[in-house]
């Protein structure tokens, strides 16, 4: 038996702390652009195979242009030299391909399959940190964009993490119960 009563919790971030950044990625110039990941809001869409179909590329192009309007970076990770993603856009109309062009970076394939196992997934980083995924068939529409735009990050973390946890934990106490009356 404790004397001890809990009164509350208070997490507070480091005054100059920077969130650590593994993904590693360069612009079309060659020269190193992972900071990115590290600032404000980040809406990364990563193509670890560019051989997709057009449409594909026209929701990655919306997606970007979502997030820009909502006030988040967008980044286009692309898994190919330059030259080749040249050759994945020539097909696209000229509106497409210059969205994607606007943002693009490359990467390394295992890099971005990691980050995401969707190809054309996309990933939010808010100040650095992973906050949530999407599969390329679950993508963010414009009113999840703003919401996230309106929020520290955390609130949506925990709000997705606490939906989660008490599905799964009402699914154990469901199979718990049926177990006991069989």
């Amino acid at each position: 038996y404790s004397t001890w009563t809990f009164v509350s919790t208070e997490t507070v971030l480091k005054k100059d702390y920077v969130a650590p950044v593994t993904i590693s990625f360069t612009g079309p110039d060659g020269e190193y652009a992972d900071h990115l990941a590290a600032e404000g809001k980040v809406m990364i869409i990563s193509v670890y195979n560019p051989d997709m179909r057009q449409g594909k590329w026209g929701r990655a192009a919306k997606l970007i242009t979502d997030s820009g309007s909502a006030g988040i970076t967008p980044v286009l990770l692309v898994a190919s030299a330059p030259e080749e993603t040249e050759e994945a856009f020539a097909g696209l109309p000229e509106g497409i391909s210059e969205v994607l062009k606007s943002c693009i970076f490359h990467s390394d394939r295992k890099t971005l399959m990691t980050l995401n196992r969707s190809n054309c997934g996309a990933t939010y980083f808010n100040d650095g940190t992973l906050i949530r995924k999407w599969a390329f068939n679950a993508l963010p529409g414009m009113q999840k964009l703003e919401e996230l735009a309106m929020t520290n990050g955390l609130e949506e973390s925990v709000d997705k993490d606490t939906k989660g946890s008490l599905g799964f934990q009402g699914f154990l106490l469901y199979v718990f119960a049926v177990m006991l009356l069989l």
